[in-house]
């Protein structure tokens, strides 16, 4: 349906009003037939109410002042009553994100659509619902002529949308202008930064151009520096808040990457956690970094209505305006700078007097021939005597000399550009009386080119005595650490062994090149210890004073052997490290576990009854009190057999060790018990004696000690003590402790066997004096029979007993020692 004039559809409603009226009114005869004539009208008549519809909306869009707004929603009222069921009707209009709704309004599945379309996009759309089930039609309920009206409707709302939005679009970019106009003038006069970034707010919305507008500034760690804002008042203030925090919104956060402008249409959805979002409800946004150079000074963010179409030729006025704004901050920067370097520059020469004679130290400017150019006072106080000083040769003035210094350093800086040192003597070579230490640098020019040399003289006389008194002391100390026997080490604050002595280096197993600067104390700590230890050391450099400044651990050497040490160690003041010396407390500790292990075996040996629990108990203190025995057996010697058979372990398996038994011919037994003394065997693999003891129910050992259990001379038995992962595992101090616990334990199994014989012969006492005849009695040591007063008491009373005691009495010994 073609779009009509206003007068072209009153002329066509009048005509049709015409004939309507003139089908009303025909009146035919009654054979005929009316329904011709009353379908004939009813189209007319909805034929009128479609035309008054376009009407209405002509009318409404040459209503002056209306908006595209006010358009909409009377277009949404007009519809209804152009359907065949005006009283159960409600329409509804789109465009984009807002709705322009009837009254009545509700949404159901009998509807009727057409689609809006700007410059062939779809726009939003035309719809019209009936409220109630009605019969079907052409198109569903609806007439097609219905929904010819509604594409009609639809045509001619998208020519006025686009008629609207190219108007506001012309009346919107002269806004933009006439602000891009005014910030471009305001960019040429304002100097003041702050001023600068207001007043660009102001006018961006001051003209009408756009709604609102703020600006952020950033340091150059991309954090807030400065802001400014129009048109959002006391709502831009939460947003403030959050900006300084450094929680930017989202047009921030996708701007901030991008040197294109962000364009955001619909903020209600993609800013919905920003603070000023209710503000900018119906408003679009666009947001630019402010950038120059690669230097990103900041983000400037303008709203605009909805009903603007924002194309790329807006988006290209933003950009263009944004790189003023920057390129009027960078300008204010760069004067701000030059107002500085100008300052500066006015202040330099005297700054440079003042400080040139503030310095402690001596300073001469020499040109390229080493001629004196300038001095500061403490050159000219500490050669008043050869004043003046400028204009002269500086080996001539400073030395004596006739020719270039030796040790020069301002040849060699000449030469090659860079700084160079010396000491030199003062006041000469011949007969120095202190030191100076001179250093050079150069003069170069904006060319790059070398101009001179300004030389540094600073009186080092009191360092050099220092130092040489230092070295001295350092030496002598030196001499006592190296010296000393304790083992003591420096160690640094990563826990490196930054210097040893040579105690250490014994003890260690590793030399002074090995340990220095390479190896850290913790390899030398056993698992058991090293936690606490690192604990210690660090507590150490943080609180010196709460740290444990002594305790004992398990030093482990070269070798993997341990040795118990009692550690000193103590933070050197001014500094993370710290100094610790070894104290080697092994013989000391080992000397208590040999009592306590005495001691263990006394107690044991006077509770304990049964042998082999007593030799059980032995055989595992044996194992906790020599730290290299793994394994221990106990072996009694069978003088019938002329065997050892094992009586008791620890470390074995019964399966491994049980029953096991050595003839005493060529074995390691044998040998034993021929010589009667202890063995240390360092490598078993080595020792002829022990091919008989790799029987397959026996672990293989790597050393062996072993000692005899003498008795009044007489070997009863054998103690082994064995290493299975390591040969040369024991020492003669672990061959000492076996020897010394095996003497006792050889009185203790004596005594028990002793005790054993007097139990079995009081049983056989218990026998004859149940088994005898006569009297049998049992008397002390002092005469007394227990129930009785004496022997003599006895003897009177009865001769028979005198008589059998002087003839049968004998000793027999008793558990009571009675």
């Amino acid at each position: 349906m073609s779009a009509k004039t206003k007068a072209q559809l009153l002329t066509e409603i009048k005509a049709l009003q015409k004939r309507l009226t003139e089908l009303r009114a025909v009146k035919t005869e009654p054979h005929q037939n009316n329904d011709i004539y009353k379908k004939q009208a009813h189209k007319l008549g909805e034929r009128v109410k479609e035309l008054d519809c376009l009407y209405g909306l002509s009318s409404l869009v040459e209503t002056p002042g209306i908006s595209l707004a006010e358009i909409l929603q009377g277009c949404a009222e007009l519809l209804p009553p152009t359907c065949q069921y005006p009283q159960i009707t409600c329409a509804r209009i789109t465009l984009g994100s807002r709705e322009y709704k009837t009254g009545n309004f509700r949404e159901t599945k009998r509807k009727l659509a057409g689609e809006i379309k700007v410059e062939g996009k779809r726009a939003g759309s035309v719809e019209v619902f009936y409220l109630e089930e009605q019969p079907k039609s052409d198109r569903g309920p609806f007439l097609k002529e219905e929904g010819a009206l509604i594409d009609a409707v639809a045509e001619r709302l998208g020519m006025i949308i686009q008629r609207f939005q190219a108007q506001e679009k012309v009346e919107h970019l002269t806004l933009v202008l006439r602000a891009i106009r005014n910030v471009n003038q305001l960019i040429i006069r304002e100097k003041n930064r702050d001023v600068l970034i207001q007043e660009i707010c102001d006018n961006l919305t001051g003209t009408r151009g756009y709604s609102t507008a703020w600006i952020m500034l950033l340091d150059k760690h991309g954090k807030y520096l400065d802001s400014a804002e129009s048109g959002l008042g006391k709502g831009f203030t939460p947003l403030l808040k959050e900006l300084k925090q450094g929680k930017f919104p989202a047009c921030v956060r996708l701007a901030q990457p991008r040197s294109k402008p962000v364009k955001i249409d619909d903020p209600s959805s993609t800013c919905a956690d920003c603070t000023i979002t209710d503000i900018y409800s119906d408003k679009g946004r666009m947001t630019i970094r402010l950038e120059h150079a690669e230097k990103v000074y900041g983000i400037i963010s303008v709203s605009f209505g909805v009903d603007i179409i924002i194309d790329e030729e807006e988006l290209s006025l933003l950009e263009e305006v944004a790189g003023d704004i920057t390129f009027a901050l960078f300008n204010i920067e760069l004067e701000g700078k030059k107002e500085q370097a100008v300052k500066e520059l006015k202040n330099s020469e005297q700054y440079i007097a003042n400080v040139f004679d503030a310095i402690q130290n001596g300073i001469s400017v020499l040109d390229t021939e080493l001629v004196i150019t300038g001095t500061n006072k403490w050159m000219e106080e500490l050669y008043s005597d050869k004043m003046p000083l400028t204009g002269k040769k500086c080996y001539q003035v400073y030395q004596g000399r006739k020719s270039i210094c030796p040790w020069c350093p301002s040849i060699q800086t000449l030469e090659d550009g860079k700084q160079h040192l010396a000491v030199v003597p003062y006041p000469n070579e011949e007969k120095p009386i202190g030191w100076i230490e001179l250093s050079s640098y150069p003069l170069i020019d904006t060319n790059g080119k070398i101009t001179g040399v300004i030389e540094s003289a600073k009186d080092i006389t009191e360092q050099m005595q220092a130092e040489q008194a230092l070295k001295e002391s350092e030496n002598y100390l030196k001499t006592i650490f190296e010296t000393t026997s304790l083992p003591t080490v420096i160690i640094e604050e990563d826990t490196t062994i930054s210097m040893p002595n040579r105690a250490f280096e014994k003890i260690s197993g590793y030399s002074k090149e090995e340990l220095e600067g390479k190896m850290s104390w913790t390899e030398f700590v056993g698992a058991d210890d090293l936690k606490r230890m690192k604990d210690y050391h660090q507590q150490r450099r943080i609180d010196p004073g709460a740290a444990i400044k002594q305790y004992e651990f398990q030093f482990i050497n070269r070798e993997g052997n341990a040795r118990n040490i009692l550690l000193s160690v103590n933070m050197i003041p001014g500094t993370k490290k710290s100094v610790a010396s070894f104290f080697d407390i092994t013989e000391r500790m080992q000397s208590e576990q040999e009592i306590k292990m005495q001691l263990a075996l006394s107690r044991q040996a006077s509770t304990e009854t049964n042998l082999d629990d007593l030799l059980f108990f032995i055989a595992g203190q044996i194992v906790k009190v020599i730290t290299p025995a793994e394994t221990t057996s106990i072996f009694l010697y069978d003088e019938e057999r002329k065997v050892v058979k094992v009586q008791a372990w620890a470390g074995f398996t019964d399966s491994e060790i049980k029953r096991l038994e050595f003839t005493i011919e060529d074995s390691q037994a044998g040998r034993i018990l021929r010589t009667k003394k202890p063995t240390l065997v360092k490598d078993v693999s080595k020792s002829p004696n022990f091919k008989l003891m790799n029987g397959p129910n026996i672990r293989k050992i790597k050393s062996q000690i072993a000692v005899p259990l003498l008795y009044n001379k007489r070997v009863i038995g054998i103690i082994f003590a064995d290493n299975l992962t390591k040969v040369d595992a024991f020492s003669q101090k672990d061959l000492d402790l076996l020897e010394s616990i095996g003497n006792q334990l050889a009185g203790v199994i004596e005594n028990a066997r002793l005790l054993d014989q007097v139990r079995e012969k009081e049983e056989q006492y218990h026998s004859v004096v149940e088994d005898s005849p006569g009297l049998i009695d049992r008397f002390t040591p002092d005469g007394t029979i227990p129930g009785k007063s004496s022997i003599a008491s006895l003897t009177k009373e009865s001769p028979i007993i005198t008589l059998f005691l002087s003839n049968s009495c004998r000793s027999i010994p008793h558990a009571d020692s009675q």
